[in-house]
């Protein structure tokens, strides 16, 4: 909610305007000379951009052409029309973020990109990189890890006419996000706010964040500031001027989305050693497939919208653009100030296979929520079923999850089978990081505060990505019977139940075939579900939050823990309640070897 300023503090803003000081050049050259100042982009950093751009630069622009050539260059991916699709999505992203906050304004579009674009477009996409473009104090707020999602989704969208999704939903998840900055949470709290309002949604509070960050680098310090709302008037005629969309109007198409994807998998490792096969972008579609299915909503199967967008990135896939940001980070800063993931083991096929489970773009794909947790140098299958050397029973499964000698957690569970309704494949998984524990009470293996390490979780890899996480000192797993073990409750949450067959059962595919495939038989059924618990009514001010002083945080962080105390896997409401039921034809244990 804007709150009242002094006539005083209009008149500073005026003033400012009158000197020129507040034109979209001006607010440009500013904010080109705070990212020049930025600590992230030191010396070095800077000579290294120098030096890429005049290599990479044709008449002092980086073409599109030019970008590719790069990228091929640091990824030893093979050249073909993925790839070029791909890379035309990661260079408008550039040029589209090198503009905020004001946008092209239907200025001509030049070939390519220049130096201050490049620096601009890096400052935006980065981590932690742009909160430090803004001024964070009591008259504005600080700037969340959603933001940087936002950005992300901004660079890659395009605008389309109507909006997608009523205002009261964009409002609510503003408000969630206002405080989501766990990662200094404990300090910044009470400069936390919702930048959403009657006014604009959050692309309009770039803008206004951004002009009355402007005055900063103008004033004496003895002078006090105008107050961030003294600015709403300014920000209003350049939001007209400039034509800035609204996230409610902006949208990423699926395929163009799994072009992307596609890529960022295929640089979540290391590229090839020099003499092996180029990097095959095909071999990471299905997995494209399934991770742009979690990102999109049932309502708009062929475009991805900002809410499952921001859902899919925060809760689903947090390290997907990892592979982006050090590629970026690497290429024009000759820096990675990401951890590095060491390209897996021979043991991990670098294609698909119809003789295992986990191959490179699955493993991949698993580095999108486990890159911290899994070192996949050292990532082994160490027991392996099929159906003719099925399990006797439930406890030589529990057993394999254990490494044996030589190996050591954590260890990972993978389950690949072909839905009973459909035929299609299915890939559920069990991670572990304390197999010896998790089972009477998953262990809480996260340092507090520390980002990245996850405990005990179930997840889907096909046909659909998801992540369900454990509660600390719920029981991972329960034994029915001899022959049926559970993955969690099945009463509330997420939950996985796997049946173990009698020797004689078909598999799906060969109910389907007619049984002429007898040789296949199936390990069992696998019954994965999910029930939504319903928490206690949100509170009914929860979008209020620009205000601080109501303890809406704490209001909503308590709703939270309350829910998560009736299940034992969390639930993905996105979803609502559904029900998975496949036949198991290959069961992998994976864990890492001992040096």
């Amino acid at each position: 909610m804007p709150l009242p300023c002094d006539d005083w503090e209009y008149q500073m803003v005026d003033r400012l305007v009158a000197q020129g000081k507040l034109s979209p050049e001006f607010v440009m050259k500013q904010l080109d000379n705070t990212i020049q100042n930025l600590f992230e982009i030191g010396p070095q950093a800077k000579y290294e951009l120098n030096r890429v751009f005049d290599l990479a630069a044709n008449q002092d622009l980086l073409t599109e052409t030019a970008l590719l050539t790069v990228l091929q260059a640091k990824t030893a991916i093979k050249l073909s029309p993925k790839l070029v699709e791909a890379n035309e999505m990661i260079f408008s992203a550039i040029r589209c973020l090198a503009d905020l906050p004001f946008g092209p304004n239907n200025r001509p579009r030049r070939d390519g990109i220049t130096l201050p674009q490049v620096y601009r477009a890096l400052a935006w996409i980065l981590p932690d990189h742009a909160r430090h473009i803004f001024v964070e104090d009591n008259f504005s707020r600080v700037r969340t890890l959603a933001d940087h999602r936002r950005l992300i989704f901004q660079g890659f969208a395009s605008r389309h006419g109507s909006p997608f999704y009523e205002a009261s939903i964009a409002r609510k998840l503003a408000a969630r996000n206002a405080f989501d900055c766990h990662d200094r949470i404990e300090h910044v709290a009470d400069l936390c706010a919702m930048n959403y309002d009657d006014g604009g949604d959050e692309i309009f509070h770039d803008l206004l964040e951004i002009l009355y960050s402007s005055q900063d680098q103008m004033l004496n310090p003895c002078i006090a500031p105008a107050t961030k709302d003294a600015f709403r008037p300014l920000a209003n005629e350049m939001s007209t001027e400039h034509d800035l969309p609204t996230l409610r109007t902006l949208a990423i198409p699926s395929n163009c989305f799994v072009a992307l994807v596609r890529l960022l998998l295929a640089m979540q490792f290391p590229p090839p050693a020099a003499g092996e096969d180029p990097t095959e972008l095909s071999h990471f579609t299905s997995a494209a497939v399934s991770i742009c299915a979690a990102f999109t909503a049932t309502d708009t199967p062929h475009l991805i919208t900002h809410p499952p967008f921001d859902h899919g990135l925060h809760k689903l896939a947090p390290y997907l653009f990892d592979s982006l940001y050090r590629f970026l980070s690497v290429t024009f800063l000759g820096q990675n100030n990401l951890v590095d993931i060491p390209r897996p083991s021979r043991e991990v096929p670098s294609r698909p296979s119809s003789d295992g489970i986990l191959t490179l773009p699955l493993a991949a794909q698993l580095a999108t929520f486990l890159s911290w947790n899994v070192d996949y140098t050292s990532l082994t299958c160490h027991a392996r079923f099929k159906p003719e050397d099925a399990p006797e029973n439930v406890s030589a499964l529990l057993k394999a999850l254990i490494p044996p000698s030589g190996f050591e957690p954590p260890s990972i569970l993978l389950l690949q089978g072909f839905s009973a309704a459909t035929s299609e494949p299915v890939v559920f998984g069990f991670f572990t990081p304390s197999p010896d524990k998790d089972g009477k009470a998953i262990q809480d293996v996260s340092p507090p505060n520390y980002i990245g390490v996850e405990n005990c979780a179930l997840f889907q890899l096909a046909p659909v990505h998801e992540v369900f996480r454990g509660t600390v000192g719920k029981a991972g797993w329960s034994v029915a019977d001899d022959k049926t073990i559970v993955f969690g409750d099945v009463g509330a949450g997420a939950s996985v139940t796997v049946t173990l067959a009698t020797p004689s059962a078909l598999s799906a595919k060969d109910h389907a075939t007619g049984g002429e495939e007898g040789k296949k038989r199936s390990l069992g059924r696998v019954t994965a579900q999910q029930v939504v618990v319903s928490g206690e009514e949100e509170d009914p001010d929860e979008t209020r939050g620009w205000d601080r002083e109501d303890g809406w945080f704490e209001k909503v962080k308590a709703r939270k823990e309350r829910e998560k105390q009736g299940w034992t896997f969390e639930a993905d409401e996105r979803r609502g309640d559904l029900m998975v039921e496949f036949e198991v034809e290959l069961v992998e244990v994976w864990s890492g070897r001992q040096e």
